[in-house]
């Protein structure tokens, strides 16, 4: 009768203690991945790339709400290939049989969603095929005749009617046309998968020493 006491007693501790694990390790899991995507987040403002994209970071636990033995994290970025551009440094080159990039200036008009205008949008827009002109570095530039809008923001196109109330045409640049891009490495995103990683037995030890009765940590149990 004894033995069979003790051993459910003994099956009774190690649920709870297993339960007792889930609680730490998920909670520990939970915080690192908050960490992880504020690093992020916090990584991408340093280099400069605006608070708008670091944004685009998101971070979560799974499970999402129970507890679990094996929890697992996933951070990742709404704008993937715009972060890992910036994470690598690569060199971009035209495609589709094209043999220039056409890098807009901020006189190109905006399009729905924030996005400036293409080449072909530009030649649309203003009723005209874009004038080349070679530029002293090599490159070459493409300009519109176009006309200063009335309030002063953008330009418009040279209509009759604009032509017929006297209204001052002029050469104006809308994109600048390159061989090609270097984009400069201004992340290191390894880096910090690594310190997420050196942060993990700290986060755990920490999650079990918050448990009712705990007073060594995880690890040296």
């Amino acid at each position: 009768m004894r033995n069979r006491v003790a051993m459910t007693d003994m099956a009774a501790l190690m649920k709870g203690t297993e339960a007792d694990i889930e609680v730490a390790i998920t909670g520990a899991m939970r915080e690192g991945t908050e960490h992880l995507k504020q690093d992020w987040r916090d990584m991408i403002v340093a280099a400069g790339l605006g608070v708008r994209l670091a944004k685009t970071v998101r971070g979560v636990t799974y499970p999402r709400a129970s507890m679990s033995l094996e929890p697992a994290t996933w951070v990742w970025t709404k704008a993937p290939k715009l972060v890992d551009a910036y994470d690598r440094g690569p060199r971009i080159l035209p495609t589709d049989g094209r043999f220039y990039l056409a890098i807009p200036t901020k006189n190109v008009p905006m399009k729905r969603r924030g996005q400036r205008m293409t080449p072909l949008d530009v030649e649309v827009a203003f009723n005209q095929d874009l004038i080349i002109r070679p530029s002293r570095n090599g490159n070459l530039l493409a300009f519109v005749e176009a006309t200063p809008a009335n309030n002063r923001r953008g330009f418009r196109p040279m209509t009759r009617g604009r032509v017929a109330r006297r209204r001052v045409s002029k050469l104006v640049l809308m994109f600048t046309l390159v061989r090609q891009v270097k984009v400069r490495k201004r992340l290191d995103l390894n880096s910090l998968a690594n310190a997420a990683h050196s942060r993990w037995p700290s986060l755990l030890d920490r999650h079990w020493l918050l448990l009712p009765d705990r007073a060594a940590p995880m690890r040296g149990r």
